[in-house]
C-alpha cells in the first residue's frame, strides 16, 4: 500500500484561507439574503420581494439614509481636520528641531573618496575590515 503524498503548502494554505473566508463571510451573507426574501422569516413559507418593497416605499428609510450620509461626511471631515492638524504640528516640530551636524563634510563630487550607496570598507574614512 502506497503512502499518500504530502500536501503542498502552496495549495493547502490558500485553500484553507478560502474555506475560512467562505465560512466567516459567505455563509452569514447567504443567510442574510435568504432571510430578506423569505416570508415572515421562514423559508418554508416561500420567497418574496415584499420585504424590499415595504422597506423602500417607507419615507423613514430615506430619513435614515440621509442621517447615515450626514454622519459619515461629518466624521470624515472631523478625521481630516484632526489629521491635518496633527500633520502640521509634527511638521513644525520637525522643522524647529535641531538636527545633529554631520561627523565630517562629504567629499566634493569627483573626489576619489566619494562613495555611492553603501561605502566599501576603507571608503570615506571608515576602518578597513580584516578578512
Amino acid at each position: 500500500m502506497r503512502a499518500l503524498p504530502r500536501p503542498d503548502s502552496r495549495v493547502l494554505i490558500p485553500l484553507a484561507a478560502a474555506g475560512l473566508l467562505l465560512y466567516l463571510v459567505g455563509f452569514p451573507l447567504a443567510m442574510l439574503l435568504l432571510g430578506s426574501v423569505s416570508v415572515e422569516g421562514e423559508v418554508t413559507k416561500g420567497l418574496t420581494l415584499a420585504n424590499y418593497i415595504e422597506t423602500y416605499s417607507s419615507p423613514r428609510t430615506y430619513t435614515l439614509l440621509l442621517n447615515s450620509v450626514l454622519y459619515s461626511l461629518g466624521s470624515s471631515l472631523l478625521a481630516l481636520t484632526l489629521g491635518t492638524g496633527a500633520l502640521l504640528v509634527v511638521a513644525a516640530l520637525a522643522a524647529a528641531w535641531p538636527s545633529p551636524p554631520p561627523e565630517h563634510p562629504p567629499p566634493p563630487p569627483g573626489h576619489p573618496l566619494r562613495c555611492r550607496g553603501r561605502p566599501p570598507p576603507g571608503c570615506c574614512g571608515l576602518a578597513r575590515s580584516s578578512g
